[in-house]
């Protein structure tokens, strides 16, 4: 039920308070998902929820920008990659001691021409 392309967003967020870490991971990935369930799971102890939450394109720039604050890169990663991040959000990710994540953001499409040039000349090539 919580992958449903049917699911009704108010079942999608009782689901949200599932014990079950899969069912709201499932929540957290399901397009028919809130902005405010998903903001409430963005808080969640699982790091794959927290990671659909980040890839979710209904979370909202606000959300975006607690989870980029994560201690996990995987979780800053999905957020770097994520169309509705702010372009604050992006210029503080360019600056982030992962790698990967700094490839994320000169990856994303509304990643700014500034931000591009400071990461043109960024030490790890895969960056560049």
């Amino acid at each position: 039920m919580a992958l449903s392309k049917e699911a009704d967003s108010r079942v999608l967020d009782i689901l949200a308070d599932d014990k079950d870490e899969w069912v709201r991971k499932g929540v957290a990935y399901n397009k028919n998902t809130s902005t405010e369930t998903l903001d409430k799971l963005s808080n969640d102890k699982d790091y794959d929820v927290r990671g659909g939450v980040a890839r979710n394109q209904n979370t909202s720039v606000e959300t975006l920008a607690k989870l980029s604050n994560d201690k996990s890169d995987y979780i800053r990663l999905a957020v770097a990659r994520n169309p509705n991040i702010s372009s604050k959000t992006l210029d503080k990710l360019s600056n982030d001691k992962d790698r990967s994540v700094r490839t994320g953001v000169a990856n994303n499409k509304n990643t700014s021409s500034e931000i591009l040039d400071k990461l043109s000349e960024d030490e790890y090539s895969g960056v560049r």
